[in-house]
């Protein structure tokens, strides 16, 4: 008989919070009210480099210095522990060495956040300045060396081999997430422990560093996540969230502290700077045989996050050209600036940049088009194992956006027009030694089921996801499932809302815990009845008899029992098949003021089999437009006095006016492993616009740009520069 409820996994399904935050009903952390709580804001250092002589009381009800807080080194990246973070611990709750312009020397609290923040600004401190280190060639040349990777074989061979040798150098500067909502966490100290609340992505790793720090058992401390107004890698730090547990358990009272936006882009964390040099060698047909890539990663003040984004970043291109020799060299340095972090696309799309740009280089010296020279590379015909089924995917993504390129022309308003593209991919596992999910499903004594999970929804809509893939599983309708998630006292251990890793992940340990929800149910009804397990289903949320066609009645025991009942699963892939992305773009170009538009865009994603298409294709429109902003807008740049973009508006931030028309086209292929051939799409989307836009710019100029944002001013300099040198080199 057909069966409704399992028709729930490809569609596209209102998300849980849908109306509430529609109507604006939907309540962020900072939307809460605790009763007595007192309000906590962070002294800061107007300085990139300085020590602090004194600090004098301004009227506070209460202010806190380095010397008066646990002094415990911690790294403050919401990773798994591991040697290598272990190994980077440098940052305190408080300092007495200020490190950047936004580090924390003191605390103040007050019975309002206004009466907190204005005792913070009128706090008298005397400060001793230093000369700081605020570029990656000063940080080199002062020794200011956090830690090295080296990953691959030697390519040298490979290049002796070659027809065609090509190098470049990029840039990528640091950027900030641009969250709407600022980061907020707030401590209520109740029963002998204490309860945060925080809009963290990583509830259980908060919760593991506050512990640490405090030097309490974690059971003491319960998290409850509150969603987000946005995350992108941002919420995967500890900001103060164990500031504010001190706080509270030293005053006895609830303690809040929220972010102002100048804070955001001066305490928070960002995207890391980076230099890359790339050289890759070819044959005359365009396959790569060797590829050799060298990059100094700005970790700005504190290590955080540096261990793992090299390590993602050695990782980038061998997944993607899995043919060639490649070779990895990535050194982490210190500047006194923006603490690096992580955020979408987490190292990838900074080599992708420059990589997907010398694959453009080497297809026009090879007079080959930049859609033909990537086929060539990314399936070997003939190949079995691993390398040839990515090859395959990531040719069929290709194949999807080949005709959207264009032959580069000069429009009737005078501008220059040109197409480019780029591709990615991103796994959707964080390490395939450590990534561990575990769900557990509930029945209810209505018939209903709740879910209870670690992996938290960080405003992609995922707890909707999970809660279509619990009903599929079992047979229940959509409505029938409730999610609990990001709270530490109710729901199990996860890594969090990371690495794109929620379905594929979360996801499938969800499903596998909505089978034994189900088998329990139904082995239940087998054991007090003459029917035979293979003769019942679920079907619409009615227990159904196969062979008498009828429906299996629950009697009031039954219903007494059914609330004792449910699944548990834990979920550890040990690899997975990554997702793929090609971001085709065509752009015009004014010369006269070097003002770049981005015409159209066509975003190709393979992503398994999207579970709710709707969801999906707003995770790929939101990566694509961040890359978009990437590309043009944004970027954190300090001055010669170390201060970064104090304002939205001088970081940058795409607005309406700068998104051109997006067209997104899933490519779908189930993929294994993950729940109903599901697979990640929150990271991989961003990773090849930023590429694909400066192709594109080359393709209508003729010029190479390898510094990031192509702003106006910048782009209008190096066609000037071009145009210059081009004059002088005529006869």
């Amino acid at each position: 008989m057909p069966d409704p409820s399992r028709h729930l996994v490809g569609e596209s399904l209102p998300r849980l919070d849908g109306w509430e935050k529609a109507t604006g009903r939907f309540r962020y952390l900072t939307d809460m009210t605790i009763p007595g709580a007192l309000w906590a804001s962070v002294i800061r250092s107007p300085h990139p480099r300085a020590d602090v002589l004194s600090i004098d009381d301004a009227g506070a009800m209460a202010l806190f210095r380095a010397a008066d807080v646990p002094q415990v080194p911690f790294n403050p990246a919401a990773a798994p522990p591991s040697d290598q973070l272990d190994l980077a611990r440098d940052k305190y709750l408080l300092t007495d060495a200020a490190r950047h312009v936004g580090d924390g020397v003191a605390v103040v609290v007050a019975g309002t956040r206004s009466e907190a923040q204005e005792a913070a600004r009128a706090a008298r401190v005397r400060w001793l300045p230093k000369e700081p280190v605020l570029d990656i060639d000063s940080a080199l040349e002062r020794g200011r060396v956090l830690g090295t990777l080296s990953a691959g074989d030697s390519a040298t061979a490979a290049f002796t081999a070659s027809d065609l040798v090509v190098s470049e150098r990029f840039w990528n500067p640091a950027a900030q997430h641009v969250c709407l909502e600022p980061h907020a966490c707030a401590a209520v100290p109740e029963d002998g422990g204490i309860t945060l609340w925080s809009n963290t992505q990583s509830p259980a790793q908060i919760r593991r560093l506050c512990a640490e720090i405090l030097r309490l058992p974690q059971e003491r401390i319960r998290l409850r996540k509150v969603a987000e107004g946005g995350g992108f890698g941002g919420r995967q730090e500890l900001y103060e969230e164990a500031l504010v547990c001190w706080l509270a358990l030293r005053l006895g009272r609830p303690v809040r502290l929220t972010y102002s936006r100048d804070e955001e882009l001066t305490a928070g964390r960002g995207r890391h700077g980076a230099r890359l040099d790339v050289r890759i060698g070819l044959t005359g047909s365009g396959r790569v045989l060797a590829s050799e890539i060298d990059v100094v990663l700005d970790s700005g003040a504190y290590a955080s996050h540096a261990p793992y984004v090299l390590g993602a970043m050695a990782t980038a291109v061998p997944a993607l050209y899995p043919y060639a020799t490649h070779r990895f060299t990535g050194t982490a340095v210190q500047t006194d600036t923006l603490p690096g972090g992580a955020y979408r696309g987490y190292g990838g799309a900074q080599v992708n940049f420059a990589f997907e740009q010398v694959m453009d280089i080497a297809a026009r010296r090879l007079d080959l088009t930049p859609v033909g020279i990537r086929r060539v590379n990314v399936h070997r015909p003939g190949h079995d194992g691993a390398p040839a089924a990515v090859g395959g995917r990531s040719r069929t993504v290709l194949d999807h956006g080949e005709r959207f390129m264009t032959a580069p022309t000069v429009g009737s308003d005078g501008r220059l027009r040109g197409s480019g593209v780029a591709i990615a991919t991103k796994s959707s596992v964080t390490s395939p030694a450590e990534d561990t999910s575990e769900a557990r499903v509930r029945w209810n004594a209505d018939g209903s089921v709740t879910l209870y999970t670690g992996t938290c929804d960080s405003g992609t809509g995922s707890s909707t996801v999970l809660a279509q893939i619990v009903a599929e599983e079992i047979g229940l309708p959509f409505a029938w499932v409730q999610v609990v998630e990001g709270d530490t006292a109710a729901g199990p251990a996860d890594v969090g809302s990371t690495a794109q890793r929620s379905v594929f992940v979360g996801g499938e340990a969800a499903r596998l815990a909505a089978a034994a929800a189900r088998r329990a149910l139904l082995d239940h009804l087998v054991g007090r009845s003459d029917v035979d397990a293979a003769d019942l289903d679920l079907v619409a949320g009615k227990i159904m008899c196969f062979r008498t066609g009828e429906e299996v009645p629950l009697d009031r025991a039954d219903l007494a029992n059914v609330t004792s009942m449910g699944g548990t699963a834990v979920h550890a892939p040990r690899s997975g098949t990554p997702s793929f992305a090609a971001c085709f773009v065509r752009v015009a170009v004014d010369q006269n003021t070097g003002v770049v538009e981005v015409e159209d865009c066509l975003a190709v994603v393979d992503c398994g089999r999207p579970i709710n298409p709707q969801a999906a294709a707003g995770q790929v429109h939101g990566g694509t437009v961040q890359g978009l902003g990437l590309a043009r807008i944004d970027a954190w740049l300090p001055g010669e006095d170390g201060h970064g973009p104090g304002t939205i508006q001088a970081h940058g931030a795409p607005g309406a006016v700068d998104v051109p028309p997006v067209k997104v086209v899933f490519s779908v292929v189930p993929v294994d492993g993950g729940p109903f051939g599901g697979n990640g799409v929150g990271e991989v989307p961003i990773t090849p616009v930023a590429a694909a836009v400066a192709n594109a710019l080359a393709d209508a100029t003729g010029v190479r740009f390898t510094r990031l944002p192509l702003r106006p001013q910048e782009v209008w300099q190096v066609l000037r520069r071009k145009s210059a040198e081009q004059e002088v080199s005529r006869p």
